[in-house]
């Protein structure tokens, strides 16, 4: 169906071969250098890294950091190499704006993980950002939740609170 295929379809904004910066949504900060993903690769649904292995010899641990030059998504963040930063990564666990403070997403030894709602990854200017990122990440939640194919995600009730 049509929202299958959005849902599966999605791809970032990212360019493999092109040159781009990260920015707070927040405060228009640079958060990385210059850099130039070589491969853009999605991340699996709905499920954890050890159910690809039916010999739980393999360490799981480090199987899904991202290289250097890669940049790793999902539905709603990204996941890059914490070396790309210009900011030290002081804290694991929550990576903070430098600048504002502002929760950006969370971090590891071997990644940092972006959320797509609090982060511009543009062409090295914060201005040209699209402003619907919270909202098409809400509006592929809803999708994804109410598709009758993952059956690991069956959802009964969708209750909203404002």
């Amino acid at each position: 169906s049509k929202e299958e295929e959005s849902i599966h379809n999605y791809v970032p904004h990212v360019q493999v071969g092109k040159t781009v910066r990260i920015f707070c949504r927040h405060c228009l900060s640079a958060l990385t250098k210059e850099v130039c993903f070589e491969r853009r690769l999605p991340l699996p649904l709905f499920s954890s890294a050890e159910d690809y292995f039916c010999h739980h010899k393999l360490s799981t641990d480090d199987l899904l950091n991202p290289r250097l030059k890669d940049c790793l998504y999902g539905l709603y963040f990204y996941k890059i190499n914490p070396a790309v930063f210009e900011c030290d990564i002081l804290e694991e666990n929550i990576f903070v704006c430098p600048n504002c403070s502002s929760w950006l997403g969370i971090s590891s030894l071997g990644f940092v993980q972006l959320w797509n709602s609090t982060t511009i990854l543009n062409d090295c200017s914060p201005m040209a950002s699209d402003d619907n990122v919270a909202l098409q990440d809400f509006l592929n939640l809803i999708e994804m939740a109410t598709s009758e194919k993952h059956a690991g995600c069956k959802t009964n009730k969708l209750i909203l609170y404002c």
